[in-house]
């Protein structure tokens, strides 16, 4: 009986023993684990953090590109009205310079009243033979010229274009103006300008 005993208790110890170890390798396989879970943890909390601060980025530019497209628009409005100004001051422009240009070839030095009178008939003839003036559609739009019994060309070259009349439906004056400033500038006809010039340079109206 006491050889059974002392035998049960060696046993006992064994697995004790045993018991130990594991429980000391198990508590140190936990450990790792933890130190781990820890760094996970801590990895996690650093990419929201970096997450939140690209979210806070995103939508700052987001706002700084809504102030941007605000500020676009409003420019854009801005040269939209310095166009239509332009347009006009280069309307009035062409107008006093077509006024100056044709008073000075009416009271020119030493250019008699006939010279002028055959410039006027061959700027008419130019005009006539290039197809781009619709008499018939020029005293309908404008019935004052048709009331006063003048030619309609004539009136066009002398008076209409420097009133930013059209010699026809198609052509607008003050576009090609606006768009040519160079013929503003000179005082020119534009419908002469474009049959004489302005086709073969490729210019359109």
């Amino acid at each position: 009986l006491s050889k059974r005993i002392a035998d049960f208790e060696l046993e006992v110890e064994r697995k004790s023993s045993k018991l130990n170890n594991l429980e000391s390798k198990y508590s140190t396989e936990v450990d790792s684990l933890k130190k781990q879970l820890s760094g996970q943890k801590k990895s996690l909390d650093d990419r929201f953090k970096e997450l939140a601060s690209l979210t806070g980025m995103v939508e700052e530019r987001d706002t700084n590109l809504q102030l941007k497209k605000s500020e676009i628009s409003e420019l854009s409005k801005g040269i939209d009205t310095l166009e239509a100004l332009l347009s006009k001051k280069s309307s009035n422009f062409f107008s006093m310079n077509l006024a100056r240009n044709i008073k000075s070839k009416v009271h020119a030095k030493g250019s008699p009243k006939a010279k002028n009178s055959k410039q006027i008939e061959r700027d008419i003839a130019v005009i006539k033979q290039s197809g781009l003036f619709d008499e018939e559609w020029y005293l309908k739009e404008y019935p004052d010229v048709a009331i006063d019994g003048m030619n309609p060309i004539a009136h066009y070259l002398l008076f209409g274009a420097a009133e930013g009349r059209n010699p026809d439906a198609s052509f607008d004056t003050k576009q090609y103006l606006s768009a040519y400033t160079d013929v503003a500038v000179a005082g020119m006809n534009p419908l002469l300008h474009y049959i004489k010039c302005g086709k073969n340079e490729g210019r359109k109206y």
